[in-house]
Protein backbone atom coordinates (compact mmCIF):
# COMPACT_ATOMS: atom_id res chain seq x y z
CA UNK A 1 0.00 0.00 0.00
CA UNK A 2 1.40 3.24 -0.93
CA UNK A 3 2.84 5.69 2.07
CA UNK A 4 0.83 8.75 0.77
CA UNK A 5 -2.84 6.84 1.98
CA UNK A 6 -1.53 5.87 4.92
CA UNK A 7 -0.20 9.86 5.68
CA UNK A 8 -3.60 10.66 4.54
CA UNK A 9 -5.41 8.43 6.82
CA UNK A 10 -3.29 9.55 9.60
CA UNK A 11 -3.17 13.11 8.86
CA UNK A 12 -7.34 13.70 8.23
CA UNK A 13 -6.71 13.75 4.45
CA UNK A 14 -3.98 16.45 4.55
CA UNK A 15 -2.75 16.78 1.18
CA UNK A 16 1.05 16.13 1.34
CA UNK A 17 1.62 16.74 -2.26
CA UNK A 18 0.42 19.90 -2.32
CA UNK A 19 2.60 20.71 0.93
CA UNK A 20 5.51 19.88 -1.78
CA UNK A 21 6.44 16.57 -0.23
CA UNK A 22 6.54 13.06 -1.17
CA UNK A 23 6.87 10.08 1.16
CA UNK A 24 8.08 6.39 0.85
CA UNK A 25 8.20 3.37 2.66
CA UNK A 26 5.57 0.42 3.59
CA UNK A 27 2.51 0.51 5.96
CA UNK A 28 3.27 1.59 9.33
CA UNK A 29 2.50 -1.01 11.50
CA UNK A 30 -0.66 -1.14 13.46
CA UNK A 31 -1.00 0.23 17.27
CA UNK A 32 -3.77 -1.86 18.35
CA UNK A 33 -4.41 -6.10 17.46
CA UNK A 34 -7.94 -7.26 19.06
CA UNK A 35 -8.53 -3.87 20.84
CA UNK A 36 -5.14 -4.71 22.58
CA UNK A 37 -2.10 -1.95 22.21
CA UNK A 38 1.16 -3.69 20.73
CA UNK A 39 4.59 -2.75 21.52
CA UNK A 40 6.23 -1.09 18.20
CA UNK A 41 9.65 -2.04 19.59
CA UNK A 42 11.95 -4.23 16.88
CA UNK A 43 11.60 -8.02 17.11
CA UNK A 44 11.84 -10.21 20.19
CA UNK A 45 14.91 -12.26 20.60
CA UNK A 46 16.02 -13.94 23.63
CA UNK A 47 17.62 -11.94 26.38
CA UNK A 48 21.29 -11.78 26.20
CA UNK A 49 23.21 -13.22 29.36
CA UNK A 50 25.73 -10.84 31.00
CA UNK A 51 29.18 -11.21 29.72
CA UNK A 52 27.87 -12.44 26.25
CA UNK A 53 30.47 -10.99 23.61
CA UNK A 54 29.38 -9.10 20.40
CA UNK A 55 32.61 -9.16 17.92
CA UNK A 56 32.24 -6.55 15.19
CA UNK A 57 34.99 -5.98 12.57
CA UNK A 58 36.79 -3.22 14.53
CA UNK A 59 35.75 -4.06 17.99
CA UNK A 60 34.38 -6.38 20.78
CA UNK A 61 31.55 -5.35 22.87
CA UNK A 62 30.90 -7.35 26.30
CA UNK A 63 26.96 -7.17 27.67
CA UNK A 64 27.40 -5.92 31.68
CA UNK A 65 23.26 -5.67 32.27
CA UNK A 66 19.96 -5.70 30.56
CA UNK A 67 17.73 -2.51 30.95
CA UNK A 68 15.00 -3.79 29.27
CA UNK A 69 13.60 -5.80 26.56
CA UNK A 70 16.14 -5.80 23.57
CA UNK A 71 18.61 -3.35 25.26
CA UNK A 72 21.62 -3.55 27.00
CA UNK A 73 24.22 -1.91 28.94
CA UNK A 74 27.41 -2.92 26.65
CA UNK A 75 31.76 -2.41 27.49
CA UNK A 76 33.96 -2.21 24.68
CA UNK A 77 37.12 -4.20 25.47
CA UNK A 78 40.70 -4.33 24.80
CA UNK A 79 41.03 -0.36 25.66
CA UNK A 80 42.65 1.38 28.76
CA UNK A 81 39.81 2.78 29.52
CA UNK A 82 36.26 1.25 30.25
CA UNK A 83 33.62 2.85 28.23
CA UNK A 84 30.06 1.85 28.34
CA UNK A 85 27.60 2.07 25.45
CA UNK A 86 23.77 1.72 25.06
CA UNK A 87 23.26 -1.73 22.31
CA UNK A 88 19.52 -2.32 20.89
CA UNK A 89 19.25 -6.26 19.06
CA UNK A 90 16.26 -7.01 17.03
CA UNK A 91 15.60 -10.54 15.39
CA UNK A 92 16.87 -11.57 12.24
CA UNK A 93 13.57 -12.72 10.97
CA UNK A 94 11.53 -9.75 11.20
CA UNK A 95 8.32 -9.10 8.77
CA UNK A 96 8.94 -6.84 6.20
CA UNK A 97 6.21 -3.96 7.38
CA UNK A 98 8.20 -4.28 10.97
CA UNK A 99 9.91 -1.65 13.13
CA UNK A 100 13.32 -2.58 11.95
CA UNK A 101 17.31 -1.22 13.17
CA UNK A 102 18.32 -0.72 9.81
CA UNK A 103 15.70 2.51 9.90
CA UNK A 104 17.97 3.64 12.85
CA UNK A 105 21.17 2.87 11.30
CA UNK A 106 20.67 5.02 8.18
CA UNK A 107 19.69 7.80 10.29
CA UNK A 108 22.58 7.72 12.15
CA UNK A 109 24.88 7.12 9.04
CA UNK A 110 23.54 9.94 7.33
CA UNK A 111 24.52 12.39 10.54
CA UNK A 112 27.81 11.48 10.61
CA UNK A 113 27.64 13.37 7.16
CA UNK A 114 26.36 16.65 8.92
CA UNK A 115 27.42 16.56 12.85
CA UNK A 116 26.79 19.99 14.28
CA UNK A 117 24.87 22.38 16.53
CA UNK A 118 21.38 20.89 15.07
CA UNK A 119 23.08 16.79 16.36
CA UNK A 120 23.17 17.54 19.49
CA UNK A 121 20.00 15.57 20.65
CA UNK A 122 21.20 12.09 18.92
CA UNK A 123 23.45 9.85 20.00
CA UNK A 124 26.27 8.92 18.29
CA UNK A 125 26.67 5.50 16.34
CA UNK A 126 29.34 3.33 17.26
CA UNK A 127 28.59 0.12 15.93
CA UNK A 128 26.42 -1.74 14.45
CA UNK A 129 26.14 -5.61 13.00
CA UNK A 130 24.76 -8.98 12.62
CA UNK A 131 25.46 -12.20 14.75
CA UNK A 132 23.89 -14.77 11.76
CA UNK A 133 20.87 -16.39 12.41
CA UNK A 134 20.37 -15.00 15.69
CA UNK A 135 20.12 -11.15 15.74
CA UNK A 136 20.82 -7.37 14.23
CA UNK A 137 22.09 -5.17 16.75
CA UNK A 138 23.15 -1.34 17.09
CA UNK A 139 25.07 -0.15 19.64
CA UNK A 140 25.50 4.26 20.20
CA UNK A 141 26.81 6.34 22.91
CA UNK A 142 25.33 5.97 26.19
CA UNK A 143 22.41 8.21 27.76
CA UNK A 144 20.55 7.68 31.17
CA UNK A 145 16.96 6.88 31.79
CA UNK A 146 14.34 7.78 29.12
CA UNK A 147 11.49 10.26 30.68
CA UNK A 148 8.79 7.60 31.33
CA UNK A 149 11.25 5.83 33.51
CA UNK A 150 12.77 8.51 35.46
CA UNK A 151 9.08 10.16 36.24
CA UNK A 152 7.61 6.46 37.24
CA UNK A 153 10.72 4.92 38.98
CA UNK A 154 12.95 7.74 40.13
CA UNK A 155 10.80 10.61 40.95
CA UNK A 156 7.30 8.76 41.72
CA UNK A 157 5.42 11.79 40.92
CA UNK A 158 4.94 14.42 38.03
CA UNK A 159 7.49 17.34 36.85
CA UNK A 160 7.72 20.45 38.48
CA UNK A 161 5.81 22.99 36.13
CA UNK A 162 9.50 24.65 35.27
CA UNK A 163 10.89 21.19 34.56
CA UNK A 164 7.76 19.78 32.07
CA UNK A 165 8.67 23.31 30.68
CA UNK A 166 12.45 22.71 30.09
CA UNK A 167 11.64 19.48 29.13
CA UNK A 168 8.98 20.48 26.30
CA UNK A 169 11.45 23.08 25.09
CA UNK A 170 14.24 20.26 24.10
CA UNK A 171 12.07 17.54 23.37
CA UNK A 172 10.61 19.73 21.15
CA UNK A 173 14.02 21.26 19.75
CA UNK A 174 15.18 17.25 19.47
CA UNK A 175 12.01 16.82 17.00
CA UNK A 176 12.90 20.07 15.26
CA UNK A 177 16.50 18.42 14.59
CA UNK A 178 15.15 15.25 13.07
CA UNK A 179 12.89 17.33 10.91
CA UNK A 180 15.94 19.44 9.96
CA UNK A 181 17.57 16.02 9.08
CA UNK A 182 14.58 15.32 6.20
CA UNK A 183 13.04 12.76 8.49
CA UNK A 184 10.04 11.73 10.12
CA UNK A 185 10.49 9.74 13.77
CA UNK A 186 7.21 8.41 13.66
CA UNK A 187 7.35 7.01 17.26
CA UNK A 188 7.40 10.28 19.49
CA UNK A 189 7.02 9.04 23.20
CA UNK A 190 8.39 9.92 26.36
CA UNK A 191 10.46 6.56 26.74
CA UNK A 192 12.16 7.57 23.36
CA UNK A 193 13.61 11.07 24.88
CA UNK A 194 16.67 10.29 27.07
CA UNK A 195 18.33 12.55 29.71
CA UNK A 196 22.27 12.59 29.13
CA UNK A 197 25.11 11.81 31.49
CA UNK A 198 27.39 14.66 33.13
CA UNK A 199 29.00 17.15 31.68
CA UNK A 200 25.64 16.64 29.46
CA UNK A 201 23.04 15.97 32.07
CA UNK A 202 20.49 18.93 30.72
CA UNK A 203 20.89 17.50 27.13
CA UNK A 204 17.79 15.45 26.27
CA UNK A 205 18.26 13.05 23.43
CA UNK A 206 15.58 11.06 21.19
CA UNK A 207 16.21 7.46 20.02
CA UNK A 208 14.15 4.95 18.82
CA UNK A 209 14.23 5.25 14.78
CA UNK A 210 13.09 1.89 13.85
CA UNK A 211 10.33 3.49 12.63
CA UNK A 212 11.46 6.60 11.14
CA UNK A 213 10.95 7.41 7.29
CA UNK A 214 13.20 9.87 5.06
CA UNK A 215 10.53 12.55 3.39
CA UNK A 216 11.86 15.57 1.24
CA UNK A 217 10.47 18.16 -1.16
CA UNK A 218 9.01 17.27 -4.33
CA UNK A 219 11.45 19.39 -6.37
CA UNK A 220 14.69 18.38 -5.85
CA UNK A 221 16.11 15.90 -7.69
CA UNK A 222 19.34 13.83 -6.56
CA UNK A 223 17.28 12.25 -3.28
CA UNK A 224 17.29 8.69 -1.90
CA UNK A 225 13.93 7.18 -1.44
CA UNK A 226 13.29 4.80 2.27
CA UNK A 227 16.03 2.86 4.20
CA UNK A 228 14.82 -0.51 2.72
CA UNK A 229 16.59 -0.52 -0.08
CA UNK A 230 19.60 1.47 0.87
CA UNK A 231 21.14 -0.70 4.14
CA UNK A 232 21.56 -4.11 5.37
CA UNK A 233 23.12 -5.69 8.39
Amino acid sequence: MPSKSIYDKEFNGYDMDKAGFKLYGSRMPDRKKNGKEQSLAPGAVDALRNGTVIKSKNNIFQVTERIRKNCYKVERTGIPITQTYFMEIESVELPADAPQLKRYVFFLQNLRKQWNENTKHFLKLEDRGRVPGYYNYLITTMADLNLDDLRKSRLKTQFKPQTAMALSAQTLQAVHDVHLSHYIHRDIRPSNFFIGFAPNSNVIYVAGFSLAYKYFPSRKKAMQKDTKAQYSF
